[in-house]
């Protein structure tokens, strides 16, 4: 018999992680979601900000704007 595997799950973060990894400010990023520039889900009153999403911003940065 062979074990299944889950599928891979990008976890969610809580905004407190995500500022202490990006070392950001906590208003700029709840406008980032709020604003859909950063990408998040939001439970409730509370934001949760995909572990892929907070990577791909430290290596990256944000994308600019168009112009």
């Amino acid at each position: 018999m062979t074990a299944v595997s889950a599928p891979d799950v990008d976890p969610l973060l809580k905004v407190r992680d995500a500022i202490q990894r990006l070392n950001m400010g906590r208003s700029w990023l709840y406008e980032s979601l709020a604003t859909g520039r950063i990408r998040g889900v939001r439970l409730g009153r509370s934001w949760r900000i995909p572990a892929s999403v907070v990577e791909e911003l430290a290596r990256t940065g944000l994308p600019t704007d168009p112009v």
